[in-house]
């Protein structure tokens, strides 16, 4: 959401306005609206993949401090501190894979991932 849809942002220590996610609109903005048009069916592809770059920085970055907080309470509660853990975890048999609560972090966890990665996917979807 860029500063002219919701008005001037508070400042982020010790970065200024525009925001990260602001900065990167506007080189989509760009990227889509005048280059886009303007290219050769060569560059086409390499624009397209550069503003859909772009867009997945964008939600990797919306909403990271409370996802990644989320997911290390969900970690946790399973008695482990990272997906590394989780996978020896599981390896080792410490965890059962179809134990309710492995799956539900495990499929929130992919849901997660999608939902930055490839929003638009079905398994973006999945009930958490």
């Amino acid at each position: 959401m860029s500063t002219a849809d919701t008005g001037p942002e508070p400042a982020r220590a010790p970065n200024d306005v525009p925001s990260a996610g602001d900065l990167l609109e506007a080189v989509q903005e760009f990227l889509t609206g005048t280059l886009l048009p303007a290219a050769g069916d060569d560059t086409r592809f390499y624009i397209r993949v550069s503003a859909n770059v772009l867009d997945v920085v964008r939600r990797e970055l919306a909403g990271a401090d409370e996802r990644s907080a989320r997911h290390a309470r969900a970690l946790a509660g399973l008695g482990v501190a990272d997906e590394r853990e989780l996978a020896a975890a599981i390896r080792s048999g410490a965890l059962a894979y179809d134990d309710p609560a492995v799956r539900a972090v495990v499929t929130a966890t992919v849901r997660e991932k999608l939902l930055v990665a490839k929003p638009g996917h079905p398994g973006a979807g999945l009930p958490s």
